[in-house]
């Protein structure tokens, strides 16, 4: 929504500061009641406190829809800075403001995910920060090893990008997916010295 990318996301992470699990699932239960008011039916499906924060799985349905939503809110503790505020236009509601994480501490996570999580859909992002010129130095020079990182897990990672690429992009992107990995090696090599 904010960075424009086209890939699909079926669950929204948010940094809490300053709100509690019980101010947090408030919110969520006045949340769900309003998507009720217009004709959605909702089903909290999973709904806990966890080690980080909140985990909660949410199902919406029309007669002619069903999906689930999943949502996480970090809580750790550590050096929370302010977001940045963007007003999101929308044709489905009204305009609001939503405050988000600044580009490189966004940038930073979205790294840390390749490395850790490594699913298909980050490296995806990966591919969208480095084509899109978001701030995406800092966190390479910061760790000069970061690019060779990448690199390995792209080349020796057992990842299935086009399976899992093709359920979350749109059919106009998926013409890069059939030699994703080859493309992302490229952009990373283009756009990162070293």
């Amino acid at each position: 929504m904010i960075w424009q990318s086209p890939r699909f996301s079926e669950d929204i992470d948010f940094t809490g500061v300053n709100v509690s699990i019980k101010g947090i699932e408030t919110l969520v239960e006045g949340a769900l009641t309003k998507v009720e008011m217009e004709g959605i039916q909702t089903e909290i499906v999973e709904s806990k406190s966890t080690s980080g924060g909140y985990l909660a799985i949410f199902q919406f349905k029309t007669a002619e829809y069903e999906s689930r939503i999943q949502v996480e809110v970090s809580l750790r503790d550590g050096k929370k800075e302010l977001g940045t505020a963007v007003l999101i236009q929308s044709d489905l509601v009204m305009p609001y403001t939503l405050i988000h994480l600044k580009e490189d501490v966004l940038v930073s996570e979205k790294i840390r995910a390749c490395l850790t999580r490594g699913k298909a859909r980050d490296f995806y992002d990966l591919y969208f920060i480095l084509r899109s010129r978001m701030d995406f130095k800092g966190a390479f020079i910061q760790d000069k090893q970061l690019k060779t990182k990448i690199l390995d897990v792209v080349k020796f990672g057992k990842l299935d990008f086009k399976h899992e690429l093709k359920a979350f992009l749109p059919v106009s992107q998926h013409m890069i997916i059939k030699s994703f990995p080859k493309t992302l090696v490229t952009e990373i090599k283009r756009n990162l010295a070293g």
